[in-house]
Parts: C-alpha cells; sequence; structure tokens
C-alpha cells in the first residue's frame, strides 16, 4: 500500500511541474533586504513607508539578513533606513537610491540588496561599517492571473511533497539505512559509491578550472604537442590551445557533431584540441561518446542506429532501474521534476549496454574523471542554464570534476560534480548518517542521463517559444484561436513548461543573486545561448596568459536552425561580459561551410593575441565541395551526398524536436559535416599555422 501511494503521489509530483514554472518554497519576493556582514548585531528601522507595519525594529545578527517586501509606488523616493548597535539608538542612516523606470511592485520581480560590511586595520580592529547598495532589475516574474495559478499549483505540489516525505519517513529511511531482498541494487547504489562517504564543499572564486581539470589540461597540452608538429610539420616552443563548441539542435546537433569530430579524427585534428565545450544536442553526442569510449568509427555507428530507434521504449528491467534512481532522490531529500522522467528515457536511450552492473541508469559524468585526466582524451565541458523566474538565465557547466559557474556571485562557485543535487547547509553538504549508521552517508550522485536531459531540455523553453515551434502546428480546430489569443495577450507566455530542479547550493549565502532559493532550476542553455563559446575560456594562468582567458583556436560547430544568428548572440554575450572576441563579418556566412575570423574588433581593450581565432563551421552543404575531381579523396563521402538537401531536412525531418530519423537521414547528415571538415584542412591548417606566429610574438 506505501509503495502504490509512493509511485501515485510521485507521478502527480513530477507530472504536475511538467505544466507550470515551480517556484522554491523558500523564495519570496523581496523588494528590500539588509544583510548584516558584521561582526556586530545591529537593529534597523525603515522609514518613509507609508505602511505602519514596517515602523518596528529588527534584530540582525551577523550573518543575517532582514527583508521587507511591500506593495509600493513604482518609484522609489528618498526612503531611508535607520541602523545602529542599540536598538533606542538608531543614529546610522541609509538613503535609498531613487530606481526612475523600474517597477519595485512584489509582481515585479526586483530585489533591492543593502549589504552592511566590516572595514578592519592590519591588525583585525574594526575601522568602522561600510554600505554597499545593489539592485537585480533584470527579468520579471509572473504578474496576475497567470502568478496565482502558478503559486497556487506550487503551493499545491510543495504540499503533496511535504506529506509524501512526512507520511513516508520510515520509508525513506529504511531506502537509505536497510539492505533488504527487495532492494539490493538500490541500497549498493546509495551505500557503495566511492563518494558516499566524502562530504562536499562549495569553491567560492579562485580559477575556472578545479585543480583536476589544471593537471588534465597539463597532460592533454603535451600530447596536443606533438600532434600539432605532426599535422603542421614544425617544432612549437609551445602548443596552441584549441577549443570546440558544439551548438545546439537537439538529435540534428548529435548527427552533426558526430560528423566534426569524425572529420577532426580522420585529419588528425582531434588530438591537436584540449577543450570540447556542448550545448543542448551537441552534449547527446559528447556525453555518450566520451563514457562508453568507443573509437569514433564505431561510435558514429550506434549513434546512427540510435536514432532509428524510438527514444521512449523502455523493458521491464530498464523500468525498475529507473525507479531506483527516483527513490533513491526521495530519500535524500532531493527535488523531482518532468526532467528526471526525461533523464531516465535519456540514459536508456544513450547508455544502453553500459553501466555499472550493465544499467545505464547507472552512468556517472565523474566515472570518466580518472580516463579524461591523463590527457588522451579531450576535456569535456556541459554547458547549461539557470532557469529562476526573475532572474536573467545564467551559464553554469558541468565537467567530469565540478558543476558550477564563474557567473555565480562576484568569482563564480562551484561543487563538486558527484555532489550535484546534494542538499547543502553552510557551504556543506548534509550528512545523513543515523543511529544505526554513525559513519557519514551522503546524497547519491546524479546521473549522467539527468545532467544530458538538462542540458537537452529545450522543453524548459518559455511556454511562448513551445506555442510557436510546436502547439500552434497542431490541429487543435476551434480551440486554437483562444489558445492564440491567451498566448499572445497573456503573462503566461512568460512562464515555462518545466525545468530542473536540484538543491541550491548557493542557498542562504548572501553573496549569491540566488541565496534565496532552496531549488535551483535549469535548463537547455540555449534559453541564454545556443553556442557555448564563453565557456571554453577557461585556461589555466601561465606566461603572458591570464586566468581563464580565451583559447588560441576555438572551432564553432554550429547545427542551429538558422546560420550565423546564435554566432552574433556568442559575440554580444562576449563584449557584454568584457571577453574578448574576433570582428565578425555576417554577409557571406551562409555561401560557406568555413569562415575564418582573427581581427581585433575597432577600439578594443585586448590585445591581439588575446582574441581568439575563431574558424565558423555551420551545417551547410556547399553545392561546389560535390566534385569528386576537385576532392578525389572525398568520393565516397561526395557519392553518399548525392541528392540530398539539408535545408529542407531542417524543415521536415531534422526539427529540433524530432527524435527518430530514417536511417538514410540519419547517415548523410554526419557524412556532411565530415565533408565539411575534411575538404577544408588546408585552410584550417593555414590558420593553425597563423596562430603560432601571433603566439611566437606573444611570447618573444
Amino acid at each position: 500500500m506505501k509503495k502504490y501511494f509512493f509511485y501515485t503521489a510521485l507521478f502527480s509530483i513530477v507530472v504536475s511541474s511538467y505544466f507550470v514554472a515551480i517556484r522554491p518554497k523558500s523564495a519570496g519576493n523581496p523588494i528590500l533586504k539588509l544583510v548584516n556582514k558584521t561582526s556586530k548585531t545591529i537593529y534597523a528601522k525603515l522609514e518613509g513607508w507609508k505602511s505602519g507595519i514596517f515602523k518596528s525594529v529588527k534584530k540582525i545578527k551577523p550573518g543575517e539578513d532582514h527583508k521587507w517586501a511591500p506593495t509600493f509606488k513604482k518609484e522609489i523616493k528618498q526612503n531611508v533606513i535607520m541602523f545602529g548597535e542599540n536598538d533606542n539608538k538608531l543614529e546610522k542612516p541609509i538613503v535609498l537610491e531613487p530606481l526612475k523606470g523600474y517597477s519595485v511592485t512584489v509582481p515585479g520581480g526586483h530585489e533591492r540588496i543593502l549589504t552592511l560590511e566590516e572595514v578592519k586595520d592590519d591588525k583585525g580592529k574594526s575601522k568602522g561599517t561600510i554600505i554597499k547598495q545593489s539592485v537585480i532589475t533584470e527579468g520579471k516574474q509572473l504578474q496576475g492571473i497567470p502568478m496565482v495559478v502558478t503559486q497556487s499549483l506550487q503551493k499545491t505540489k510543495q504540499l503533496t511533497y511535504d506529506i509524501l516525505q512526512t507520511t513516508l519517513a520510515p520509508y525513506r529511511f529504511w531506502i537509505r539505512n536497510v539492505k533488504g531482498l527487495a532492494n539490493p541494487a538500490l541500497y549498493n547504489m546509495i551505500n557503495k559509491h566511492p563518494f558516499v562517504t566524502k562530504e562536499a564543499k562549495v569553491r567560492v572564486g579562485g580559477a575556472v578550472a578545479s585543480k583536476q581539470e589544471k593537471v588534465a589540461v597539463v597532460n592533454r597540452l603535451k600530447k596536443a604537442k606533438v600532434a600539432q608538429e605532426k599535422l603542421l610539420g614544425i617544432k612549437l616552443k609551445k602548443p596552441l590551445v584549441i577549443a570546440a563548441a558544439g551548438s545546439g539542435g537537439g538529435v540534428r546537433a548529435r548527427l552533426c557533431s558526430t560528423g566534426f569530430t569524425t572529420g577532426l579524427s580522420k585529419t588528425g585534428l582531434l588530438n591537436c584540441i584540449t577543450y570540447f565545450a556542448a550545448i543542448s544536442g551537441s552534449t547527446w553526442f559528447l556525453g555518450p561518446w566520451l563514457y562508453t569510449n568507443l573509437p569514433i568509427e564505431q561510435y558514429r555507428k550506434r549513434v546512427i542506429n540510435d536514432c532509428t530507434k524510438n527514444p521512449l521504449k523502455m523493458s521491464f528491467s530498464d523500468v525498475k532501474g529507473a525507479l531506483d534512481i527516483l527513490k533513491a532522490k526521495f530519500a535524500f531529500d532531493q527535488p523531482l521534476s518532468f526532467i528526471d522522467l526525461y533523464g531516465l528515457m535519456l540514459g536508456n536511450y544513450f547508455f544502453h549496454g553500459f553501466g555499472e552492473e550493465k544499467n545505464p541508469q547507472r552512468c556517472f559524468l565523474s566515472s570518466i574523471a580518472d580516463r579524461i585526466k591523463t590527457g588522451d582524451y579531450i576535456i569535456p565541458i556541459f554547458v547549461m542554464a539557470t532557469a529562476e523566474e526573475g532572474i536573467t538565465p545564467e551559464l553554469c557547466a558541468a565537467t567530469p570534476w565540478e558543476f558550477g559557474s564563474r557567473w555565480f556571485g562576484k568569482s563564480g562557485a562551484y561543487i563538486p560534480i558527484w555532489a550535484m543535487g546534494r542538499k547543502f547547509e553552510n557551504k556543506k553538504s548534509k550528512n545523513w548518517k543515523t543511529i544505526l549508521k554513525r559513519k557519514p552517508l551522503f546524497g547519491p550522485r546524479s546521473t549522467f542521463g539527468f545532467i544530458l536531459s538538462t542540458c537537452g531540455s529545450a522543453i524548459a523553453v518559455d511556454l511562448d517559444t513551445w506555442y510557436n515551434a510546436m502547439v500552434s502546428k497542431w490541429p487543435l480546430g476551434v480551440i486554437k484561436p483562444l489558445v492564440k489569443y491567451i498566448m499572445k495577450k497573456s503573462d503566461f507566455k512568460k512562464a515555462r513548461a518545466t525545468s530542473t530542479e536540484i538543491n541550491n547550493f548557493m542557498h542562504k549565502q548572501h553573496e549569491f543573486e540566488y541565496a534565496d532559493y532552496e531549488i535551483l532550476k535549469l535548463a537547455d542553455a540555449a534559453v541564454k545561448a545556443n553556442i557555448p563559446a564563453m565557456d571554453t575560456y577557461r585556461r589555466p594562468a601561465a606566461k603572458n596568459v591570464k586566468e581563464g582567458s580565451a583559447p588560441d583556436i576555438l572551432f564553432i560547430f554550429d547545427a542551429s536552425k538558422t546560420i550565423g544568428g546564435e554566432l552574433e548572440v556568442a559575440e554580444k554575450l562576449a563584449k557584454t561580459r568584457g571577453l574578448p572576441f574576433p570582428d565578425i563579418k555576417y554577409k557571406d556566412l551562409r555561401k560557406n561551410n568555413i569562415s575564418i575570423f582573427t581581427k581585433n574588433p575597432k577600439g578594443s581593450k585586448f590585445k591581439d593575441y588575446e582574441i581568439p581565432t575563431v574558424i565558423y563551421m555551420p551545417r551547410l552543404l556547399i553545392q561546389s565541395y560535390l566534385d569528386p575531381k576537385k576532392y578525389p579523396e572525398l568520393k565516397n563521402l561526395i557519392a553518399q551526398l548525392k541528392g540530398f538537401n539539408m535545408e529542407a531536412c531542417v524543415k521536415k525531418t531534422c526539427k529540433t524536436f524530432n527524435f527518430k530519423y530514417p536511417k538514410d537521414t540519419a547517415t548523410k547528415v554526419p557524412t556532411m559535416t565530415e565533408l565539411n571538415v575534411r575538404a577544408n584542412i588546408d585552410k584550417i591548417k593555414e590558420a593553425m599555422l597563423t596562430r603560432v606566429k601571433v603566439n611566437e610574438a606573444r611570447d618573444a
């Protein structure tokens, strides 16, 4: 009976999260927050607000904060907070600066943060208090009826989940601690993985790359130097740092990235590359390839075969293994959403025949870390984005060692990849040890399928995008005009259909914009950018090279629906971040399957050697390349592509949301991108030689 109740409630929770953008239970919607980062207790009183309920003095201890969240007029004008170390003597004022043009009402989703920080001399003695003001003005939460509906559904979901957690507390305890005949595989998965007794800590600031990644980079560059010398026919003082960035685009991107990488392998370029950052569908190529450790040609056959199958098909044993994953997350108070079901499907689809005990749901990104650090493989970066309402999406990434972002807070925040999903308290992962088990017990690892489902959760776009891409083309009859009107006029279009939910490791840490959220919501990085160029900017510091700088050469493999549009987004994002990027000429991008950009933009603050050489290769089939006389060594590839129309495929079979392809199409798409790399190898080598000279001038 308990199991029946568990699965029924679990199903309702997971499914309900598909239809509504869920807000974490502690998120609130603050207008004003006062953070005390001093070593003393302070007292504060807000003056100038019309309502009398804000007149009382608030006691705020060190490390704590207090929030005021009234419905207020659209401009803040000279409101004052009085504070001091004695509630009877509030002699120090904070005058709130006016914010013209911004809505500061509760539904507006804007937040003003005031931080009190203590200044100390060399001997650690306090010299006084300084005040910092910051305002989050980007992004808007839903308003009106849509807000009421979504928040009501959230409360219903949270209440159901809380009741389930409390009612089945003994069952959760049993899952974590008791090995029975009914759950040996689940017990082993929880209690016998390599990190079960290892506490995880939040790494704040410092290098973009973890210590383990830096070791992998050093080892990889040694191998890359040998490969580059062989390819170019010269001796190098230092190797080029080369990265690849694979775009999103669903199965189309998976097939394109497979072909691009096959081309890299057959030309000798693959061993020259250090990093490979992937978004969405490209992660579906990169992750399973590195995990299965198959030669690229053998893996390519597997990918083509996968594309002809139904991704929803699962055997009874597959379903049982999938349910064990859900039960483990439930036992350790990890949130569940529709993306969990999606991840179970993708895990079975991508990793069939692999995994611990041959269970495709038992594949983990951390499992390939030791293999990657040797330098024999490219270093993978799996990119996703935050998806919380009221805060502009931010890029974050998973590597075999860490999950986090250089853009969290002022200096970045990261946790070990094997701790992604755990509950954190005071920057440390929660220990679930009990009376029966005195040794430490930490939460289970997030599966590789879960990570890839997050990276490829195109379904997590806002409802307006979802409607335009899918629903608007469905035969809805008389309902269609009504749905169209609602999407056009209502605030519902801003909501997300669903998103990934994990425990937020930055919760209650005031230096982060996500401090108020118990749950960190994640989605496909396409909500921010469809090309992960900036995520390749992670080099360790070296002579004349700054920490986290751009690679020397950046391949961009673009499988996007439109050509050039996502490259423009990447260029603008680099400028917004204050990062180097070459001047891009967009005029002829659709006429070429390779475009190389090296020019330092006019007025740039960067030196020429800081600007990466961008080699842009879109998913185009240019007819001039289908000449066997011009490319005799590629005549077999050219013959396979006879009569193939990639643009027509993008509009029909190769749509982003299509999972199943005819075998002929699934074969031709990677053949096309392989051809593009191999046919342009001379241009690529020329760009590499030019870059070598730029670097030599840098190091002279």
